[in-house]
């Protein structure tokens, strides 16, 4: 437009010189920097003028322009590991320029812009750009660990001139993952298991990514009532008390590796838990980990017991009332009741009861039972057998007794106490030596009295009697009597342990003034008791 006003000015002035069109078109011309004179009259109709000059200095403004192209990048960008990305930015603007770089990137991504004569070093800005120069650049991250396998992402980067900041170009930079997926099979050979059984778990480890793992950690969790009893050949170690750890390991994309792991369960495993292993497979290079859990197995239910005395062996008197105190265990894995069973000897009754606060003795709140428990596994009932002993039982024979405790729902896995009973009673004999025959009135003569203990117990009480007639006198007696009343002399002795022997001698004689041919008899009496009052 202002080419076509130049020139149409122009055409005025040499069309219509000397007119005031030309005058007024000459001065646009001078107001826009262009000397153009106007044109003289002729001769005759017009006065000479002076030459008018105008000068419009003209200059080239600066604009921005650029071009961005990235370079090509992988496919794929293992997760954890560093990226580069080429790009040049070409000035392409009529000036000298530099170039701020941004980006969209998460932190995770560790995201900078760097030469690429130096990487490492994160620049903002390119340094100043003659015309149609090229900055060779990268673009730098680290792909984050936690990247998923084929997982896909976008994220925006502009370019901008530092001359003019709305001028820029922007692109989107597609990243791929690749990396490692570890999957573990925890399978187990058995789902019902017995306390001491064995258990085998075959665990499979596979990297199903398109990376490699690398620093792989294999930890089987195990509960507790679980013992392990073959982990050494695959490599495996103890962590605590519940731990099998395998270290090191490294999985190529695709690869699988097995390992097989037995268990013991232990005697003490309640009945109707549910048992399982968890495996964390941990990728230490990207620090994941993934939980894999196998089938529960159930303990079964295992019923048993077990039964002590601390009297196996006793030594009771004929009509003593023993009480034999009794343990019973329950050594099953679940709670249980526990009937009882009893043989005892010939002649004599007995009862059970519960002995609540433990001393042995019957009680007047421990009541008389028929069975035990229930118990819950392991815990221990207290309990007392009284046995009435018949006092007929001979000095020294042996009679056996026994008590069963029986599940009551697996009788045949009963528990047995045997206990044996001897019997011990004092047994006192008395012999007599004396001279017999024909003795004369005034005649002394002696009796000798033997008792001995031939029973295998203590004699208490024991008392002697002798009883001389009425023609006897007695003259001395050793050892001295405790008592004597119308001719019965009584000797005590407090005590006459088993096989002791007690000896009495006695010196009497006839009286003056019997007849001849009366006969005397002389009589002695035995009595005594044993440790429990039992008279003989």
């Amino acid at each position: 437009m202002r080419a076509k006003a130049i020139a149409a000015y122009k055409d005025v002035i040499d069309r219509y010189p000397g007119t005031a069109a030309a005058a007024n078109a000459s001065a646009k011309l001078q107001q826009m920097g262009i000397e153009y004179p106007v044109a003289q009259k002729t001769a005759a109709s017009a006065a000479p003028q002076a030459e008018v000059t105008q000068v419009f200095n003209l200059e080239v403004a600066q604009y921005a322009d650029l071009d961005v192209n990235f370079g090509p990048a992988a496919e794929t960008q293992e997760a954890g590991k560093k990226f580069i990305i080429p790009l040049d930015i070409v000035n392409n603007g009529n000036g000298s320029d530099s170039f701020y770089l941004e980006s969209g990137f998460p932190s995770e991504y560790a995201f900078h812009f760097a030469a690429a004569i130096s990487p490492d070093t994160p620049i903002n800005i390119t340094p100043p750009l003659e015309v149609g120069e090229k900055f060779r650049a990268v673009a730098v991250g680290i792909m984050p660990r936690g990247a998923i396998d084929g997982q896909k992402s976008s994220f925006p980067v502009k370019i901008g001139s530092a001359f003019a900041r709305e001028v820029s170009q922007s692109r989107e930079i597609t990243l791929v993952a690749s990396a490692p997926l570890l999957r573990a099979v925890v399978k187990n050979d058995k789902t019902k298991l017995l306390p001491g059984e064995k258990v085998s778990y075959r665990i499979s480890l596979l990297n199903i990514g398109t990376a490699a793992a690398r620093g792989v950690t294999l930890r089987l969790n195990y509960p507790p009532q679980y013992e392990p009893v073959s982990f050494l050949p695959n490599g495996f170690r103890q962590e605590a008390k519940a731990a099998l750890v395998l270290d090191g390991m490294q999985l190529k994309s695709g690869e699988s590796q097995d390992f097989n792991v037995t268990f013991q369960l232990k005697e003490e495993a309640l009945a109707d838990q549910e048992l399982f292993v968890r495996a964390d497979v941990v990728n230490n290079d990207l620090d994941k980990k993934e939980s894999f859990v196998s089938a529960t197995s159930v303990v079964q239910k295992v019923s048993s017991v077990a039964a002590r005395s601390t009297a196996g062996k006793l030594v009771v008197i004929p009509g003593q009332t023993v009480a034999i105190p009794l343990i019973v265990t329950n050594t099953g894995n679940a709670r249980d009741l526990y009937l009882i069973k009893s043989t005892v000897p010939a002649n004599a009754s007995y009862t059970f009861f519960d002995d609540v606060n433990r001393d042995g003795k019957r009680q007047s709140n421990e009541p008389i039972i028929n069975h035990v428990g229930p118990l819950s596994p392991k815990e221990e009932a207290y309990i007392v057998l009284e046995i009435a002993t018949p006092v007929t039982a001979a000095d020294g024979a042996v009679a056996a007794a026994s008590v069963q405790f029986q599940p009551e729902n697996a009788t045949d896995r009963f528990a047995s106490v045997n206990l044996q009973l001897t019997y011990s009673r004092p047994i006192l004999e008395l012999t007599m030596a004396a001279k017999g025959g024909r003795l004369k009135p005034g005649e002394v003569s002696s009796l000798e009295l033997n008792c001995i203990n031939r029973g295998t117990n203590l004699a208490k009480q024991v008392t002697l009697q002798s009883f001389l007639p009425a023609q006897l006198e007695l003259v001395a007696a050793d050892p001295g009597f405790a008592r004597a009343d119308n001719g019965v002399y009584t000797w005590r002795f407090d005590e006459l342990g088993a096989g002791e022997k007690r000896n009495i001698k006695v010196t009497y004689r006839v009286k003056p003034g019997i007849a001849v041919g009366t006969n005397m008899q002389l009589k002695n009496l035995l009595n005594y008791q044993d440790p429990i009052g039992n008279r003989y």
